[in-house]
C-alpha cells in the first residue's frame, strides 16, 4: 500500500515540475509570441517631440502665446481623463474644420507618462493637430493653480478646462 501511495505522490510531483517548465518556457517565449505593435516606434518619437515644462514656465508660456495677434484658448486636459476623452474631439473636430481659425490654442496636459500620451494622441489620430506641453510635477499640486492665478485664471486644479485670453493677455471671462 505504501509502494502505491508513493508512486501516486511521485506522479504529482513529476506533473507539478512539469507544469512549472511549461509555464516558465511561456513566459520566456511569450513576448515572441505577440505581435509586436507596429504604432511603437511613431509612439516613441512622438513622446520625443512633446515639450515638457515645469509649473514656472506656464505662465511665460501663456504670455507668449497670448502676445501674438490673435486671441488665446487654453485647453488644460489628460490622456487618463474620461471626460477630456469625451470633450476633445468636439476641440479637434471644430479646429479641423476651421471653427477655431480665429483663434490661437495652447494645449496643456497634466500627464505624468509621456508614452502614454503619446500613444492616446497617436491612436486618436490627433498627433498632427496640436503638440501638447506636459507640465511636471503637477498632478494634484496647487503650484499649478497659483500660477494660473497669477494671469488672471480662474482654474481650479480640475480638467478638463478651457479659458480664454484676449490679444492683451487678459482671461476674458
Amino acid at each position: 500500500m505504501a509502494k502505491k501511495y508513493d508512486k501516486q505522490v511521485s506522479i504529482i510531483m513529476y506533473a507539478f515540475v512539469f507544469a512549472l517548465l511549461v509555464l516558465g518556457f511561456m513566459h520566456e517565449v511569450e513576448p515572441y509570441i505577440q505581435p509586436p505593435d507596429p504604432l511603437k516606434p511613431q509612439i516613441m518619437d512622438y513622446a520625443a517631440e512633446i515639450s515638457v515644462i515645469g509649473v514656472d514656465e506656464v505662465v511665460p508660456l501663456i504670455k507668449k502665446s497670448t502676445s501674438r495677434q490673435k486671441p488665446l484658448m487654453v485647453v488644460m486636459f489628460a490622456s487618463w481623463c474620461g471626460y477630456c476623452r469625451m470633450q476633445m474631439p468636439d476641440i479637434i473636430g471644430l479646429k479641423r474644420e476651421g471653427g477655431l481659425d480665429h483663434l490661437d490654442i495652447l494645449f496643456l496636459s497634466r500627464d505624468y507618462q509621456l508614452m502614454k500620451l503619446s500613444e492616446y494622441m497617436l491612436r486618436a489620430g490627433y498627433y498632427n493637430d496640436f503638440k501638447p506641453h506636459v507640465i511636471k510635477d503637477s498632478l494634484f499640486g496647487s503650484s499649478l493653480t497659483e500660477a494660473m492665478h497669477a494671469v488672471g485664471s480662474g482654474y481650479n486644479g480640475k480638467i478638463p478646462y478651457i479659458e480664454f485670453y484676449d490679444r492683451e493677455g487678459r482671461m476674458v471671462k
